[in-house]
Formats: C-alpha cells, structure tokens, sequence
C-alpha cells in the first residue's frame, strides 16, 4: 500500500467518526440525511478533524506520496500549508473550513476519489470570476462513471444553510446550469491525472472514454456523460448552529432545498442524476468553532 492508502486508511481508523458518528435518514427519503455525534467533545472533534486532515486535502498527491503518516508530522505540515498555501479570509466569509470537511466527507466517509485538488481549483478561481464548485469527485455506480458534484455551507443557523444552498443551485451566481457543469468538469478533467494513481481500472477506463471523446470530438461534458448513460450526483452539505438532532424534525428545509433542485436540473441538458442533503447540526456556534479549528495556526 502507498501512502496515499495508508493516509486514507489513517484518517478512516481515527477521524471518522469524530463528527460522522451516526447517520440518521430522513424517514421517506433516505437520500436527506443528518449526522450527529459526541456533543460534549463537540471543539475538540471539529479543531482535530480540521488540523489533521488539512494536509491530505490541500497537497497535491505528488507531495503526499512522500509524507509520514504519524501525527507530529501531520501537524507541522497542517501548520506550514495555512501559512503558504491556504487562501485565508476572515473567518466569518472563508469557505475553507465547510469545503475541508466536505471532502472529508466525499473521500473519508464515502469513499469517493477527487478529480481536482485544492491547488488545482485554486487554479480555476483565479482564471475565472465565478468560484467553482466546491467538490468534484467520482465513483462507480454499476459499473457506469458517477461524478459527484458537491456544495458545501458552513454558517450560523439551519435558515441560512438552506438559504445559501438554493442560491449555489438557482441564484445569480448558482451552479447548477449547463454552462458552468461543462466548464468546470472540462476542467476538472485536465486535472483528473494528477490523481489518476488514487482511482481504480474501472474508473481509469470511463475517464479514457470521456477524455477521448474531448480530444477528438471537441463536444460538450454534459452532452458525452448523457451519451455514455453516466450519472451526476448533486450533494449539497450544510454544518449548522441548531438543537435539531433527527432529520425528521426539519423535513421542510430538505423539502425546499429538494424543490428548488427539481425545478432548476430540468434547465439543463442532464439525463442521469440523483441528489443528496446532509446536515450537521451543532451545539456551538460556526465562528466560535471556527476560531477554534486555527488556533494551531497562531
């Protein structure tokens, strides 16, 4: 096993079930689901999760392949990636601590690969003016490639979390049209063999396909997905300051989010997809764990 496995198999042994300790699915639709956990330990769960695993999401896997899997090192490479490497804004408006824990989620509990790292969406951002997607990941479902499309909030209170997901699916700057899907995963696909050592022969095979098709055909990423009878799958992922600990208890807000998706995946070109919500709510309020999670950092 590489190191890259050996990290994957690291952060699933000791950090998985910090924050992702229990699943529980809304009754009727058990693709809304809500996490909960040891409350009491709520600080340092959330500051472990984000200082350990900082390392394996923003190196590249060609750095990774030569790192430690020991804690100490970790740290010190945690420490040394923030001040170098990490787009830091304030914390109330910095995006890196809902998208860290989304990839946790996309590769450590789901185990999901990644088409594009940090760096290289750092990459997009710079180039364009709208941000990209926050997680883009893949698997195989049935033997067919699936891309993940992920979205990931990190805010005060269960309104805002789904406020803030309905404007990344339909408002100004949303995500979910045609235009942006085939701009960032025609991206994403430029970037995909940085990672192409992580993914296995299925996945490598469907990726050859797409990448063929780009190379000599020249068409659109929706258009070769739908010719391909591949899928997309839409999550959308929400850390909020709330006493709600049982999904069935705020059905509603999944409700909303699920039918503005409805209503806006019917604009686009998409033939195969699902969708999926998960919510993580707190006792603690998000700057508050926020400012915890880089007090490594000085």
């Amino acid at each position: 096993m590489d190191v890259y496995g050996e990290l994957l198999n690291y952060y699933t042994k000791n950090y998985k079930k910090l924050l992702f300790y229990k699943e529980i699915q809304l009754s009727n639709r058990n693709y809304c689901k809500l996490y909960t956990y040891d409350y009491n330990n709520e600080i340092v769960y959330f500051t472990k999760t984000f200082n350990m695993y900082l390392p394996f999401y923003a190196d590249s896997y060609g750095m990774l392949k030569y790192y430690k899997v020991e804690e100490e090192f970790l740290i010190e490479k945690s420490k040394i990636l923030w001040k170098n490497d990490i787009k830091r804004k304030d914390v109330n408006t910095s995006g890196v601590f809902g998208e860290l824990l989304l990839d946790f989620y996309t590769r450590i509990v789901c185990s999901k690969k990644i088409l594009a790292c940090y760096a290289s969406k750092g990459i997009y951002r710079d180039k364009l003016e709208f941000k990209g997607i926050d997680c883009i990941g893949c698997s195989l479902n049935n033997d067919k490639l699936e891309i993940v499309l992920s979205e990931a909030k990190f805010v005060s209170t269960l309104s805002a979390a789904k406020s803030d997901l309905i404007s990344d699916i339909n408002g100004e700057h949303g995500h979910l049209n045609s235009e942006i899907i085939n701009s960032y995963c025609g991206f994403a696909m430029k970037k995909s063999d940085s990672m192409e050592r992580t993914y296995s022969e299925g996945i490598i095979e469907c990726l050859n396909k797409i990448n063929l098709i780009i190379a000599q055909k020249n068409e659109q990423f929706i258009d070769i997905m739908n010719d391909l009878d591949y899928s997309f799958k839409f999550v959308y992922f929400a850390i909020f300051q709330s006493n709600y600990r049982k999904p069935d208890e705020i059905e509603k807000y999944y409700k909303d989010i699920i039918d503005t998706f409805d209503k806006t995946i019917g604009l686009t070109t998409i033939k195969n997809y699902s969708i999926e919500i998960v919510f993580i709510p707190t006792t603690n309020d998000s700057v508050l764990l926020k400012n915890n999670m880089v007090k490594l950092y000085g």
